[in-house]
């Protein structure tokens, strides 16, 4: 699964690994679309706490 993601970083003693994005803002939204082969939509979990977004696997 590593071989997808470019880059890994440290973060209290958790691997983090950040898969290409692409993040489109408009007039009224944000919209992120997040290069991840060979999964679904539904694999994902996404989390927003205060100013923080996170997106996981399930």
């Amino acid at each position: 699964m590593n071989e997808m993601f470019t880059e890994e970083r440290a973060c209290t003693n958790q691997f983090i690994a950040i898969p290409p994005a692409n993040i489109l803002e408009s007039q009224f939204d944000f919209r992120i679309e997040i290069a991840a082969p060979g999964f679904e939509k539904s694999d994902f979990k996404i989390d927003l706490d205060k100013k923080l977004l996170t997106i996981s696997l399930n």
